[in-house]
Order: C-alpha cells, then structure tokens, then sequence
C-alpha cells in the first residue's frame, strides 16, 4: 500500500518528469521556429530580457547577438542592412541528445544541433554547422518555460554563403 511520502514522491517525479519534456519541446519548437520562418514565434520562446548569441561575425564586424524579446523577430530575419535567417530560402535544424538540469524554476540544457542552411537553389550556397546550444531556461507565469538565454558553440562548419563576413 503506498504511503502519503511516497504518493508525495511520485507526484514529485511525475512533475520534474513534466518540466523536462515541456523544456525539451522549447528546444524542438526553436528549431522549427527557425525552420518555418516564424519569427515570431522564435521571439515568443524567450523571457522579455532573454539572449541569443550565435558565433556568426557579421559584415560590420560584429557577432550575432540579441538582448530582449523586443524587436527580436525581426533581428533573427534580418534585412538589406544585416543579414539574417531570413535570407535562406530553406533551412533544417536539428536538434537532439537534449541534456537539462531542473533547478525549481531554472534550468540549464545543452542540446547537439545541425543546422543546414541553403541561399538558393545552387547547391554550392549551402552553409553547414554542427555543434550544441547552451541555454538557460526559466519558468514563467503566463507562458511556462521560456529562454533566458540561448548559445551556440560551433565545433563545425562547411561553407560561407553570401553575407557573412
């Protein structure tokens, strides 16, 4: 017959078991955020103070950064003055071995990603990258886990399309 301390300890279990699948979907739902071109819906996925970073030096010399959910779906597209996703006519991210670590209403994960991105239909503008995100997570009222702040290390990458420095 189970006690009141174990029925506790399930109900302990079930939920942590719960928050890792919902921050496992946040990371599925940023690459198909990129992949879809719903940018904003990429920038939904963030606190209002969230971070991105993404080790891309950009034409001005710059790396790719972002701070704050303000004006982040359009910096994630881009336009004619900085290159963004926005500019490859496809895109596919890839996103496993998803490793969290709960702390009550924080977490870390680091997730393997590849990402192909293509320019165009010349299969020579094709920009390929592997590595892994490290994020932080934080769980909010209104809208449950969301990123405080998301960070690509690049370990590999074949091409350079147009754009980038």
């Amino acid at each position: 017959m189970a006690t009141t301390i174990d029925l506790i300890r399930l109900s302990q279990d079930v939920g942590h078991l719960m928050d890792r699948m919902a921050i496992s979907d946040l990371l599925i739902a940023f690459a198909r955020a990129i992949d879809t071109k719903d940018w904003a819906g990429y920038a939904a996925l963030f606190t209002e103070d969230g971070v991105v970073e993404i080790p891309v030096k950009l034409p001005d010399g710059t790396f790719a950064r972002h701070i704050g959910r303000a004006g982040m779906a359009a910096w994630i597209a881009g336009d004619a003055n900085r290159p963004g996703l926005g500019r490859f006519v496809q895109t596919h991210h890839l996103s496993a071995n998803h490793q969290i670590t709960i702390d009550h209403d924080t977490a870390t994960t680091t997730s393997y990603a590849q990402c192909i991105h293509r320019l165009d239909d010349d299969p020579a503008n094709v920009w390929e990258l592997g590595g892994w995100y490290s994020c932080e997570v934080r769980r909010t009222p209104d809208a449950g886990w969301r990123f405080t702040r998301v960070h690509l290390d690049m370990v590999w990458e074949h091409g350079k399309p147009v754009g980038h420095g």
